[in-house]
């Protein structure tokens, strides 16, 4: 235990005793009494004295050293957390700057992790999910960019045809033209040569989409270039064979009809080129007219002109022509069937019974019933021309 006594005639403050040992604090500092012990006897006593300044010393040197061990322990120990911190979370800030990067439009961008942990598998993903963005935004741009082509190639052929075409006198003219896509492979027009000369012509170019618009605009600007109320249709004919024929690629072929209407003798002369055959109908039963001659684009002059006939037809008062598109009697309905020629000509009989309305927007809508939900699978492009009935002149009688 710890007391309080004198030690060799001298009050020490604190006594310890420990396996015959003396420890004592005085005034002057640490003293340690140890026996010296020889065969079980004690022959001496070992006296170790420190002063209190010495131990002290010791112990704020001590201190000193612990605590400056303590502090550069801790600096230590930080930098290597911050170092292994950095480490760990630089695969984090390379994918944070991917994110960035692709979040702000920038579709090009990878993140470059090589690590197979959870970072990199999840480098890996927005990497595919960047790379497929890329590729969807690519396929969208060419869409926009392909949309904007077939709106700007629908609206200029309808340029091409012919705006508030107005009849010659003592005739109506009706046309009707509906594409099954953006733009179309068919073509009328009506316009005039002379005081008594109106060309009309109807063609269906094969294949749709910019190409056949392409042949469209060739084949509008040729017959408005070389018709003339001299020309015979037959060799009108000829010559748009021969200018197409080098133009158009390999398979492709255009079916035709022009006409020359003459308003002084009511007399239309016509040459198909592989087009459908007109209808004559109004006083008497709807009737198909002649129409021979091979598709333009195909034969050589000579085959192609061997191919051709010129006809004439008579137009009576009430008497009319429809010229149309295989759009017409081939119209399909879910089931696959056309709608044929007859219903047509049945059509055609009844709307010359009273002769109301308009005779393409009659047929227009028999094709739409015909189809039902069923979408185009052809171009729709009818032309009427019906000589007018003229009226005789009433007599009244002014009672006074």
């Amino acid at each position: 235990g710890t007391t309080r006594a004198k030690v060799s005639g001298q009050e020490v403050l604190d006594i310890d005793r420990l396996e015959g040992e003396l420890v004592w604090l005085d005034d002057d500092g640490l003293v340690i009494e140890r026996p010296i012990r020889h065969l079980d006897q004690t022959i001496g006593w070992l006296i170790m004295k420190a002063s209190r300044d010495d131990i002290e010393a010791t112990v704020r040197r001590a201190q000193r050293d612990l605590t400056l061990a303590g502090i550069i322990g801790t600096l230590l120990a930080i930098a290597a957390v911050s170092i292994l911190v950095s480490v760990s979370l630089k695969p984090l800030a390379e994918l944070r700057r991917g994110l960035q990067r692709i979040g702000s439009g920038d579709l090009r961008a990878r993140v470059k992790v090589a690590s197979r942990t959870e970072l990199g598998m999840l480098a890996s993903m927005v990497n595919s999910m960047a790379e497929g963005l890329e590729k969807a935004q690519a396929k969208l741009i060419q869409k926009e960019r392909m949309d904007l082509e077939l709106q700007l190639a629908h609206e200029l052929q309808f340029m091409l045809l012919p705006q508030g075409v107005k009849p010659a006198a003592g005739y109506a003219l009706e046309a009707h033209y509906t594409p099954a896509l953006e733009v179309g492979g068919d073509y009328y027009d009506a316009f005039p040569l002379d005081d008594e000369h109106v060309a009309l012509a109807i063609a269906d170019v094969s294949g749709k989409g910019v190409p056949g618009l392409v042949i469209m605009s060739m084949l509008r600007t040729m017959l408005r270039t070389i018709a003339s109320p001299q020309r015979d249709p037959v060799d009108v004919m000829v010559a748009a064979n021969e200018m197409l024929r080098g133009s158009m690629k390999r398979g492709m072929f255009v079916t035709c009809q022009y006409g020359l209407l003459n308003t002084r003798t009511h007399t239309l002369r016509y040459a198909s080129a592989g087009h459908c055959a007109p209808i004559h109908f109004g006083r008497g039963a709807p009737r198909c007219a002649p129409a021979l001659g091979k598709p333009i684009g195909l034969f050589p002059e000579s085959l192609f002109r061997k191919s051709l006939e010129r006809h004439d037809i008579a137009l009576e008062p009430g008497d009319a022509l429809l010229f149309y598109t295989d759009g017409l009697v081939e119209a399909l309905n879910r089931q696959g069937g056309q709608l044929g020629l007859e219903p047509v000509l049945e059509r055609l009989r009844a709307w010359a019974a009273d002769s109301t309305g308009s005779v393409v927007d009659m047929l227009a809508e028999c094709v739409v019933t015909h189809r039902g939900s069923q979408h185009a699978s052809d171009d729709l492009t009818m032309l009427s021309l019906r000589r007018r009935v003229r009226k005789a002149p009433v007599l009244a009688e002014v009672m006074e």
